[in-house]
C-alpha cells in the first residue's frame, strides 16, 4: 500500500470543514469519557477488590516458590500456582467484559453510552460518517487497553485537545475521490473540494485511480506557523505507485545503520556513506521556542506553581495568551516541516540504495536501548560513551523511519528487507 496527499483547496469554506473536526473531537472525548467511567466503575467493583487480594496472594506464592528449595514442595506450589493462574486469567476477562472493557480490540459501536446516542444525530444531518466514529471508537479502545498493560498506569485516557485532533478516515465512500477533488459531506450540504496539484502529483494521482484501488482516504489538517488550518487529503491505494523504483543490479548489499550514519557495502566494499544528521540548526531554535513556551506559561498562570518553580498537584486551569498561541503555532510548523523534509531526503537516500542489487541485508543498533537513560558511575565521576543517551540524536535522525522506508519501498518489488539485530 501506498499514499498520495494532496492539498486541498478549502477557500470559502474553512468554517464548514472546522465544523466537522470539532464534532469529531466532541465524539472521541465523549467516547474517552464511556471508557474512563467504565474504568472507574470496575475498579470501584467488589469483584475488583477480591480480585486484587487475590493476585496478591498470587504473587506471595511465586515468591515463596523462587526461595523453596525442596523438590517436593517446589512441586506443590508450581502446580498450585498454575491452577491459580487460569482461574485469575478467566475472572479478569469474565469482570473486564462485565464492564464491557474486553481485551480484544473489537468495539460494540450501539454501547458507547452517550457517544453512540450523539453518533446517531449528527449522522441524520450529515455531519460525520460512519468510517470516521468506527476509526476514534478503535483507537480510543487500543489506548485504553495499551494503558492497562502498563504496570503503573492509572489506565484512564487523557482527553484530546483542540488542536491535537487533526485527522478524520473515510471507508467504503470511494465514490466522493474524482479526478479533480473531493466531495466531503451528505446532501444536501455536500461541498466539493479541489486538489492542488504540484510538480507530478496529478500524473501519479490520476494513474492510482486508473489502476488501483482506493483502500480509503482521511482528511488532514495543519497549522501554518501564522495559525491557520491548511487541509489536505491524504489517499492509501493498494499495490505500487507510479514509477517507484525497479531492480537495475544484482548481488548482495550490506547496509549497517547507526545513529549519526548510515554506510553501504557490496562485496565487502563500502561504496556509499550518509549522514543522517537532520538537525541543521533546528534543535536550537526549538529550544528556543521550549523556553518561551514555559516562560509564558508561568507568567500566565502563577497560581499552578509551587514557590520552588514545581507545579503544584492536582488539577489546574490553564490560561493561555495570544503571543503564546503564536509561538506554539511556529513551533509545531518547525516540527511539520521537519518531518516533510526527512520523509524526502530519506526517499532518496532509499532510492540510491536500492539500484545497487537485489538482496539486502541491514545490520541495524538497538535504538530503543540507546535511548535509555545515562549510566554514571560515582567513583570515577563520569559517564561510558557507550551508555550515553542518544535520545536527541535519534529524534533529528530517525533511524528507525529509515529503515521503515526501506522496508515499503522493498514490499512494491516484491522483495524482503533481512534484519541482523546488533546489541
Amino acid at each position: 500500500m501506498y499514499a498520495i496527499k494532496l492539498r486541498l483547496d478549502a477557500k470559502g469554506y474553512e468554517e464548514y470543514l472546522e465544523k466537522r473536526f470539532k464534532i469529531a473531537l466532541r465524539l472521541k472525548n465523549k467516547v474517552v469519557q464511556y471508557y474512563n467511567r467504565q474504568e472507574h466503575r470496575r475498579q470501584s467493583s467488589d469483584e475488583y477488590k477480591a480480585l486484587g487480594e487475590k493476585q496478591g496472594h498470587y504473587a506471595k506464592l511465586k515468591e515463596k516458590y523462587n526461595e523453596t528449595k525442596d523438590k517436593a514442595e517446589k512441586k506443590a506450589l508450581k502446580s498450585l500456582i498454575s491452577e491459580m493462574e487460569k482461574e485469575l486469567k478467566t475472572e479478569w476477562i469474565e469482570l473486564n467484559n462485565s464492564f464491557n472493557l474486553a481485551n480484544s480490540k473489537f468495539v460494540k459501536y450501539k454501547e458507547l453510552g452517550q457517544a453512540s446516542y450523539m453518533y446517531e444525530n449528527y449522522t441524520k444531518q450529515g455531519l460525520i460518517e460512519w468510517s470516521t466514529f468506527e476509526d476514534i471508537a478503535v483507537t480510543v479502545k487500543q489506548a485504553y487497553l495499551k494503558r492497562r498493560k502498563q504496570g503503573k498506569s492509572k489506565n484512564f485516557v487523557p482527553f484530546t485537545a483542540y488542536d491535537n485532533f487533526s485527522t478524520m478516515l473515510y471507508r467504503k465512500v470511494n465514490n466522493n475521490i474524482s479526478e479533480k477533488g473531493v466531495l466531503v459531506g451528505k446532501r444536501p450540504n455536500k461541498v466539493f473540494f479541489p486538489f492542488e496539484f504540484v510538480a507530478d502529483d496529478e500524473i501519479r494521482f490520476t494513474y492510482a485511480l486508473e489502476r488501483h484501488r482506493l483502500a480509503f482516504y482521511k482528511i488532514k489538517r495543519v497549522r501554518d506557523r501564522w495559525g491557520r488550518w491548511n487541509y489536505w487529503c491524504v489517499l492509501t491505494f493498494d499495490e505500487a505507485p507510479y514509477q517507484h523504483k525497479r531492480l537495475h543490479e544484482t548481488g548482495r548489499v550490506d547496509i549497517r545503520i547507526d545513529v549519526p550514519y548510515l554506510k553501504v557495502y557490496k562485496d565487502g566494499d563500502l561504496v556509499k556513506e550518509y549522514d543522517l544528521n537532520n538537525d541543521h540548526g533546528m534543535s536550537k531554535r526549538l529550544s528556543e521556542y521550549d523556553r518561551q513556551l514555559e516562560h509564558l506559561r508561568r507568567i500566565n498562570n502563577p497560581d499552578n506553581y509551587n514557590e520552588d518553580g514545581t507545579i503544584k498537584e492536582g488539577r489546574h486551569k490553564w490560561n493561555y495568551s495570544n503571543h503564546y498561541k503564536k509561538v506554539a503555532n511556529r513551533r509545531r510548523s518547525m516540527w511539520h516541516k521537519i518531518g516533510a523534509y526527512r520523509k524526502n531526503r530519506f526517499g532518496q537516500i532509499a532510492n540510491e540504495v536500492l539500484d545497487l542489487g537485489d538482496e539486502f541485508y541491514i545490520n541495524k543498533k538497538d535504538f530503543k536501548k540507546l535511548q535509555e537513560r545515562r549510566k554514571y558511575y560515582n567513583e570515577k565521576k563520569e559517564q561510558k560513551e557507550s551508555t550515553a543517551n542518544k535520545g536527541k540524536e535519534i529524534l533529528f535522525n530517525a533511524p528507525s523511519e529509515l529503515v521503515s522506508v526501506f522496508r515499503t519501498k522493498l514490499g512494491y518489488l516484491d522483495r524482503e528487507l533481512h534484519e541482523i539485530d546488533e546489541a
